[in-house]
């Protein structure tokens, strides 16, 4: 599968590294140089440092021939942009991210298969959890199938180690924890507190094993 990631922050990041170890080839653009260094040393995508509102690079990447573009930069402007580029090559498949639910809605006219609006989806997640007393959501499948993206609460059992104790799956991603205020970045010394929820990238045939290693 050819897949064209915009944007290499963190999520971009994390999902170029995941895809190109499943044997998928990927193409990551994005205007910040150190970010792009980054994805280039820890995957075998192809890294342009390139504004991603800058037609041209579309042309010379041969966007039509892509089958997922994924729009995932921190500015709705420039994704919805990306967004309207991709639906104008015809390619398949459009995913992206976005603060604002009215251009959400906005990209589902365009026909963007997913647009995601991140306060809305998390907020929604997290109050599944709270309010609805389940202790493990999944909020997103990833392409074919083969990953969910979940967010569990963690027991009182584990409460007091650390998330480097853990025996997570071995294809399992921890992707943040979030403890009620702020989502905090996954460093492996990090202890548990009560009331913590681990947001993970997770196999679809381990989503039992890491619930019950974190309930």
């Amino acid at each position: 599968m050819r897949v064209l990631i915009i944007g290499a922050g963190d999520v971009g990041r994390r999902l170029a590294r995941t895809l190109t170890k499943s044997g998928n080839e990927v193409v990551v653009i994005d205007r910040d140089k150190r970010a792009c260094d980054i994805v280039a040393s820890e995957t075998d995508a192809l890294v342009l440092n390139r504004e991603a509102t800058d037609l041209n690079v579309y042309e010379e990447i041969e966007a039509n021939k892509f089958d997922i573009v994924l729009a995932l930069t921190n500015r709705d402007e420039v994704n919805l942009f990306v967004c309207m580029v991709a639906k104008n090559y015809g390619v398949p498949r459009i995913i992206s991210l976005v603060e604002d639910e009215k251009i959400a809605e906005f990209m589902s006219g365009l026909g963007v298969e997913k647009p995601l609006c991140k306060p809305k989806l998390v907020a929604n997640t997290l109050s599944s959890i709270i309010e609805g007393g389940r202790r493990m959501v999944e909020i997103f499948e990833a392409e074919k199938g083969d990953f969910k993206i979940v967010v569990v609460e963690i027991g009182e059992h584990i409460v007091g180690k650390a998330l480097g104790e853990l025996s997570i799956p071995l294809r399992t991603k921890i992707v943040s924890v979030f403890n009620g205020e702020e989502f905090i970045e996954p460093d492996p010394d990090y202890t548990l507190k009560y009331g913590d929820m681990i947001i993970a990238l997770v196999h679809v045939d381990d989503v039992r094993k890491l619930e019950e290693v974190l309930r």
